[in-house]
């Protein structure tokens, strides 16, 4: 359940020449920010493929919490700038009067009909959010997954001494 990014888009510079390396720079730059991607290696080889596969559904969760929080922080920008520039209601109105523990900012009171839409849209796409990455790592899971059957079919009739004389010492 490691995912290993240096997969995608291996053959992008053959296909697409200076804008497939181009592509591929940016892959690197974007999955440099992946947490645990420099130590998922190191903690398989030290720990194995559990503590591995553990760490790699944690990585999974937090991208995920990344991604909403992304979403949802822009949404909010949005509804503060229409709160402000549309209503003409004032920063201290939407930010220090507190219903509860609540600004009034975030209340859902706080929307106006107009704002539906928006609101509309951001569901759909935290929704979409959360099917993207997890059907993404379904589909890395189930890469993975074909490539060690493939490899324990492979292995599957040899003895321990015929496998460790093919594999060497």
């Amino acid at each position: 359940a490691v995912d290993d990014h240096a997969d995608i888009g291996d053959d992008l510079a053959a296909h697409l020449g200076p804008l497939g390396v181009a592509i591929q720079k940016f892959q690197a730059w974007f999955f440099s920010f992946v947490p645990f991607s420099k130590d998922m290696k190191m903690i398989k080889a030290r720990y194995g493929t559990a503590v591995a596969a553990y760490f790699s559904f944690m990585r999974w969760t937090m991208q995920q919490h990344m991604v909403l929080a992304m979403i949802a922080t822009g949404h909010l920008v949005l509804h503060f700038y229409v709160q402000i520039v549309t209503y003409e209601v004032s920063v201290n109105d939407l930010v220090f009067s507190v219903y509860g523990i609540m600004p009034r900012v975030l209340l859902f009171s706080s929307y106006h009909r107009e704002e539906a839409g928006l609101f509309m849209y951001t569901q759909m796409l935290l929704a979409a959010a959360l099917v993207g990455t997890t059907v993404r790592k379904w589909v890395r899971e189930d890469r993975l997954a074909r490539n060690m059957n493939s490899i324990e079919k492979e292995h599957e009739g040899l003895k321990f001494s015929k496998v460790s004389a093919i594999l060497g010492p």
